[in-house]
């Protein structure tokens, strides 16, 4: 379940945590407040160490800190528009927060190898867990499969039955056996519907090393905020916090993007969300942007074969510099029938079908004469094209095929819209308070 935001932010988290304790100070004091929420000169001074911006002008960290409150802002719209209350998100908040707190204590203490087993030897001398004697083969219930008569066909997948974690676990045998530790008091029913997929996975294919997964998962996981009471000094809990708080508010802006057409690698369940385009509008950015809307229909290319790449290579760095020497430079080095008169292909259209295709495949990624193509491999040997004449036809603006590419081309541009208009008017509305930098 990452996310673009989210893994800028666990790199943050990390890079925060480490110059922190390298630095063995935590300032506490707020660089800016929103509506009464304080921003930590620590936790700004180490975002701006991890863009490397720390000794950037006044003006570039005024744009980093105005980034910080927009998200503060727009999850507090999020809140209020009860975006944190689906359990999709609620079971993300918790995934997010368990490795923003095994990181926490791993920075802590600088482990730098074995993170994770090292974390859990950690855990293991303090809280002590008693391992039940389970029998694995008992824990799954095997899946009937249906048999297939010789010459039959596959049976369709039943979308409408879609296997839970449940339908593998045998209930009756996991209820019974407690998973007991001075915080925890659980079935192992219980959590194995908690843990990971890989985990879970892992353990139901009966493997050792799932096994020995699940029992650090299980000491870690639900001793990480005992140990975070015992251990941390009182700024290193507040520090803490505010990473915390900041993860949740990146989580629940990136929950409000989707609500306004926002699309992320792992929301497959975001509604299409489609802004309308005025007809003036799309006219507007059609005659703008012209050179988008003209379809390649003939390309004039020459070329040059050789044997190995790094001749080739050789060839294109001076041919981008002097595209004129290519005719020379196709007699002298070309290994093709043609070198003699330049390596001169002639002119191909779209629906012709050439030879090889791969002259035509990279010749109409060139667009402006005397362009020179990137070095690509042929049954032959190495070639490298050079664009004479590219011939277009521009698209027609009133046909719907066009309509429908304005539109989709001008999507991403709304979205911006909308969204610097709705940060606009948060920051209008909110109590924003900016400190020394």
């Amino acid at each position: 379940m990452k996310t673009l935001l989210k893994v800028f932010f666990f790199l943050v988290l990390t890079t925060l945590i480490t110059n922190c304790k390298s630095q063995n100070k935590i300032d506490l004091t707020p660089i800016a407040t929103v509506n009464n929420e304080v921003i930590s000169k620590s936790f700004f001074d180490y975002s701006l160490t991890k863009l490397r911006l720390l000794k950037a002008p006044n003006s570039k960290k005024k744009e980093i800190l105005e980034n910080i409150i927009s998200t503060i802002l727009i999850s507090q719209k999020a809140t209020n528009e009860k975006l944190n209350k689906s359990k999709k998100f609620i079971n993300l908040k918790k995934q997010n927060e368990i490795v923003i707190k095994k990181n926490f204590i791993i920075e802590k203490m600088k482990f730098k190898k074995d993170k994770f087993d090292n974390l859990y030897s950690l855990f293991d001398k303090e809280f002590k867990l008693e391992k039940n004697k389970i029998n694995w083969k008992k824990v799954f219930v095997k899946q009937k499969r249906k048999t297939i008569v010789f010459g039959g066909e596959i049976p369709k997948r039943d979308e409408s039955k879609i296997s839970l974690k449940t339908d593998f676990i045998n209930k009756n045998y996991t209820e019974k056996i407690l998973i007991n530790t001075p915080i925890i008091n659980s079935s192992l029913y219980d959590l194995l519907k908690s843990f990971s997929d890989k985990t879970f996975y892992s353990l139901r294919d009966e493997s050792i090393a799932g096994q020995k997964l699940m029992w650090k998962d299980i000491l870690i996981t639900f001793h990480l905020n005992n140990y975070i009471l015992k251990n941390l000094k009182d700024d290193e809990t507040k520090l803490l916090n505010e990473f915390l708080l900041r993860s949740t508010q990146d989580l629940l802006k990136q929950e409000y993007l989707q609500t306004i057409g926002f699309t992320f690698s792992d929301s497959s369940t975001t509604k299409k969300y489609t802004y309308h385009i005025a007809e003036q509008e799309a006219l507007k950015f059609y005659k703008k942007n012209i050179e988008a809307f003209k379809e390649p229909q003939s390309i004039t290319i020459s070329h040059i074969r050789v044997k190995t790449q790094k001749l080739a290579d050789k060839l294109r760095s001076k041919l981008k510099k002097n595209p004129e020497k290519f005719k020379e430079y196709a007699k002298k080095y070309s290994i093709a029938e043609d070198a003699m008169e330049n390596g001169f292909l002639g002119t191909i259209t779209k629906e012709d079908n050439v030879k090889l295709p791969l002259f035509k495949e990279f010749g109409f990624t060139l667009t402006k004469k005397n362009q020179i193509s990137v070095a690509f491999k042929t049954k032959d040997g190495i070639e490298i094209l050079k664009l004479h004449e590219r011939k277009t036809k521009t698209l027609n603006f009133n046909e719907n095929s066009t309509q429908r590419l304005i539109s989709e081309m001008m999507q991403p541009l709304k979205r911006e819209e909308k969204l610097k208009k709705i940060i606009k008017k948060l920051k209008k509305e909110a109590k924003i308070k900016f400190f020394l930098l």
